[in-house]
């Protein structure tokens, strides 16, 4: 596997990677909005079936949205390594990862 160097690449004039960066901020501050949007929209909704005792939303007799609650186990690797070094090491799993970030 390759990995990549470390170095900056500058694409000044490239007027196609200028555009796409343009169009990923675009969409990323879109993305939030949309999300923030669906968040408030899910507390609403969320209101909606505590305050009647219900699961489920209906809409002409069709289920619209449901309320689920359970409980959920979760491991921290970096505790499991600290505190299990042997076990975590036949355990955790690593992965190679390439991102891109755009600031």
């Amino acid at each position: 596997m390759q990995r990549i160097s470390r170095r900056p690449h500058s694409v000044d004039g490239n007027i196609e990677v200028e555009n796409a960066i343009k169009r990923y901020k675009e969409l990323r501050a879109w993305k939030q909005q949309a999300d923030e949007e669906c968040k408030q929209l899910k507390e609403k909704l969320s209101v909606q079936m505590l305050e009647h005792g219900a699961t489920e939303l209906t809409i002409g007799g069709v289920p619209v949205a449901r309320l689920t609650e359970y409980d959920m186990q979760t491991v921290s690797a970096k505790e499991l390594i600290v505190k299990h070094p042997r076990i975590a090491k036949a355990l955790v799993k690593l992965t190679h990862i390439v991102r891109v970030d755009v600031p």
